[in-house]
């Protein structure tokens, strides 16, 4: 208790003012000014609504901050809590770490504190410096993050503009292919006679006479002509997609197959799930889902323009669920069934004239 005498004014039954420097904690405050690190609770009760208890994730602490402004107990408060309180089981379950974490620099200090306490001399003008420097710190940081969200802002603005150019770039590429495909269509020829007459081989008659010799030239295949013209309309399909009034999605399940997702924005109207394929240098439908207002049909394409289709008795919506995952679990087989039709039919083009040749011998 001598040096609490030394650090006293001369009335010691007022409480003093003390500014918490860097490096102070609240056991040593104590130590310091009345020779034991009990006290140190003391000073907290009597400071309770200035000095908060936080947490480091571990222990409990009571903050306090550089400039601080703290009240110090009297000489009569210091002798009756120490009088009371301090017994021999006292020190053994005293919580120093609770009260020996230090002011740091770097620790926030609110300026509403600091106006609550009037403080006079070279005091004021390191308060002043301190809330000046803590000021600069805040205003810095403010404008650090008002740069950072507008860097934010300008990379997303960025990122939208490429996926716009990309966009652009892939329905001009896309009408780029779809007008080159109407062009190669709309040239389309049948080919020229060959000087000489046709040979045409009837095959023999066991009710008729013998084979005869056919000049008349050979007409195209029935289903050619609907297989041009089921392509037409496909294609045509395809490219009003882009330019309709609806959702478009395309999703690549790998580097030859993908789903092609269509859902009109008006009510009730178009739904078109395809898969689609991509063979002779274009993108071939396979099989698909239309939804329109009057029915729902489930088609299965093939690599001569032909398709098979089933009526769907169900609602839109459980179409448009079972459609996308039908063809994300069984795309590969829909591609082998389309790739072993087209097979089929280029074998049967292949051998279909030797076998007529071999009937008529």
């Amino acid at each position: 208790m001598q040096n609490q005498a030394k650090s006293r004014t001369v009335n010691s039954a007022a409480r003093i003012k003390h500014a918490v420097k860097a490096g102070e904690s609240l056991a040593s405050i104590a130590l310091k000014e009345y020779g034991d690190a009990r006290f140190a609770r003391l000073i907290l009760t009597i400071n309770r609504g200035e000095v908060p208890n936080r947490c480091d994730g571990f222990n409990n602490y009571a903050f306090i901050f550089p400039s601080q402004i703290l009240l110090l107990p009297t000489t009569d408060e210091a002798q009756i809590y120490q009088r009371q309180f301090f017994t021999e089981t006292s020190r053994a379950k005293f919580d120093l770490a609770h009260y020996a974490r230090p002011a740091m620099p770097s620790d926030c200090i609110p300026s509403a504190v600091l106006d609550n306490f009037s403080i006079s001399g070279n005091e004021v003008e390191s308060h002043f410096e301190i809330e000046s420097s803590a000021s600069r710190l805040r205003a810095q940081a403010k404008e650090e993050q008002k740069q950072a969200a507008e860097a934010r802002e300008e990379q997303l603005r960025a990122a939208k503009e490429r996926a716009e150019q990309v966009k652009a770039e892939f329905i001009r590429a896309e009408e780029a292919r779809i007008a080159a495909q109407h062009e190669r269509e709309n040239q389309w020829q049948a080919p020229a006679a060959p000087a000489r007459p046709y040979l045409h081989l009837v095959a023999e008659n066991t009710t008729a006479a013998p084979s005869t010799i056919d000049m008349t030239p050979p007409a195209a295949p029935p289903r050619q002509a609907a297989k041009r013209s089921q392509r037409q309309v496909e294609i045509a399909d395809d490219h009003e997609l882009f330019f309709s009034q609806g959702t478009l999605e395309i999703t690549s399940l790998s580097h030859y197959c993908r789903l092609m997702k269509f859902e009109a924005m008006e009510a009730q109207a178009s739904l078109m799930i395809k898969l689609q394929v991509f063979d002779q240098n274009r993108w071939q439908t396979i099989a698909s889902y239309v939804v329109q207002k009057e029915a729902t049909q489930r088609l299965a394409h093939y690599s001569d323009g032909s398709f098979d289709f089933v009526n769907l008795e169900l609602p839109r919506a459980v179409v448009k669920e079972l459609s996308v995952s039908d063809f994300n679990r069984n795309w590969k087989n829909y591609t082998k069934v389309y790739f072993n039709h087209k097979e089929k039919i280029r074998l049967e083009q292949l051998t279909g004239p030797a076998n007529m040749m071999m009937h008529a011998v």
